[in-house]
C-alpha cells in the first residue's frame, strides 16, 4: 500500500466506524518525547520542502471552541534535517526517527506564553526518485490545553493530513 493509499484508508476507516472525531487520541508528554532514531543511514531526506496541502481530517474541541474555525494554513516551506536515523523538522518543530524505507515518526511539546501547551505527533513517509528525496506525507495529531496554574482544561484534539514536495538540499 502506498503512503497516499494508507492515509486515505485511515481517513475512511475513521468515518466508517462512525467516529466523528476519527478516533482522535489526546496526546501527552509520553506520546511526543523520547522517540528513538530510525535505521536510516546518511542524510538522504534532508533539505527544504514546500507544503502542498494541509487538510483538517478530524477534530474534537471542548471549551466552546468550534472545530469549523480551525483551518490549517497553506503554503510555506519547512526544513528537514536527517542524520543516520535521527530526524528534525523545523516548522512546526518535530524530533524523532526515520527509517531506510522513508517511514518516520516524530513529536514535540510547545509551551506558549499564554498558558497554552500543544503536543504534536506525526507519522508518515518520505518518497524518493533515483535516490533523491521527492515527497513528504504525514498524518499529524495535535492536542492543546490551557492552564492558569490552578486549573488545566483540554481545548482541542485534531488530525491533519499533510503533503509536501522536496525543493532543495
Amino acid at each position: 500500500m502506498t503512503i497516499r493509499g494508507g492515509l486515505l484508508f485511515l481517513a475512511l476507516l475513521g468515518f466508517a466506524l462512525g467516529c466523528a472525531d476519527g478516533g482522535l487520541p489526546t496526546l501527552t508528554d509520553k506520546d511526543v518525547t523520547g522517540i528513538p532514531a530510525g535505521n536510516a543511514l546518511g542524510t538522504t531526506y534532508s533539505g527544504m520542502y514546500s507544503l502542498i496541502t494541509s487538510h483538517l481530517a478530524a477534530c474534537r474541541c471542548r471549551a466552546a471552541v468550534d472545530c469549523a474555525a480551525l483551518q490549517p494554513g497553506g503554503g510555506g516551506t519547512f526544513t528537514v534535517v536527517e542524520q543516520d536515523g535521527l530526524l528534525s523538522i523545523d516548522a512546526p518543530p518535530c524530533n524523532g526517527g526515520v527509517n531506510r524505507d522513508g517511514s518516520f515518526r516524530c513529536g514535540t511539546r510547545t509551551d506558549g506564553s499564554t498558558g497554552t501547551i500543544a503536543y504534536a505527533a506525526a507519522e508518515g513517509g518520505f518518497g524518493s526518485t533515483n535516490g533523491r528525496p521527492s515527497t513528504f506525507q504525514a498524518v499529524e495529531n495535535v492536542s492543546t490545553f490551557t492552564t492558569n496554574g490552578l486549573v488545566t482544561s483540554w481545548t482541542c484534539d485534531i488530525r491533519l493530513f499533510v503533503t509536501a514536495v522536496f525543493v532543495s538540499p
